[in-house]
């Protein structure tokens, strides 16, 4: 998986489109690692690194996982990895803001909260921050 990004602030994006998650560059990528997003590619990104030892966080702008293949094997499937593995989600949320080695994640309550990450992986053409 290329990544292209802003490597002073620790921010990778991918395309979509790409499916080569063995080529994920884990050596920029640190321990603790937040991925926006929780369509079938981010979800098989942080299985991928989550079995890698990674601490994996996703955050999720709507209520629901994996929206973009709700009818399809493969849900269950990624569904059921992600269940064994230690990561983390946060649905209804979105980054409000970045510094080096945090971010400020905000719900759709208003809640704050600050979460202490080395990367972020977006999706190709996010505008963050």
């Amino acid at each position: 998986m290329d990544f292209t990004g802003d490597e002073n602030r620790q921010v990778y994006q991918f395309s979509w489109m790409e499916r080569e998650l063995k080529r994920v560059l884990e050596d920029k990528l640190a321990d603790r690692i937040l991925i926006i997003g929780s369509g079938v590619l981010e979800c098989q990104t942080a299985i991928e690194l989550a079995n890698k030892s990674k601490e994996v966080m996703i955050i999720e702008r709507s209520d629901e996982l994996l929206s973009d293949c709700l009818n399809s094997p493969i849900r269950a499937q990624l569904m059921r990895s992600l269940e064994k593995l230690l990561v983390t989600f946060y649905l209804e949320t979105v980054v409000i803001d970045s510094e080096k080695e945090q971010v400020c994640l905000c719900n759709k309550e208003g809640f704050q909260l600050y979460l202490a990450i080395d990367n972020i992986i977006a999706p190709k053409g996010y505008k963050y921050f």
